[in-house]
């Protein structure tokens, strides 16, 4: 039933603010460079929330139906895998500080 989609909602809403955590708190903007580095993952967060914005607005069409629908999941896959990108893109400046 549609109850698992409620839970993949969740789970993708969890990321994001890890991520947004990670984002603000472990990398250091001390040169232009890194400045640029930064901007940069902030706009693909940006993007990341529009995406889930988009996911939840198909969650009522899926509610409204009771079953996830095939645009449900295309923008979860979709979030999954931008976010999947994401969390390496801040690991990786992570570690070259």
């Amino acid at each position: 039933m549609y109850n698992s989609g409620m839970d993949k909602k969740a789970q993708i809403l969890q990321r994001i603010r890890e991520v947004e955590h990670q984002l603000k708190n472990n990398i250091a903007v001390a040169t232009y460079s890194q400045f640029h580095r930064y901007n940069e993952l902030q706009r693909m967060m940006a993007n990341m929330r529009l995406m889930y914005e988009d996911l939840d607005r198909e969650s009522v069409e899926c509610r409204r139906l009771g079953k996830e629908t095939t645009r449900y999941l295309e923008h979860y896959t979709k979030l999954n895998d931008g976010l999947d990108l994401l969390e390496q893109l801040v690991m990786t400046a992570i570690i070259m500080g």
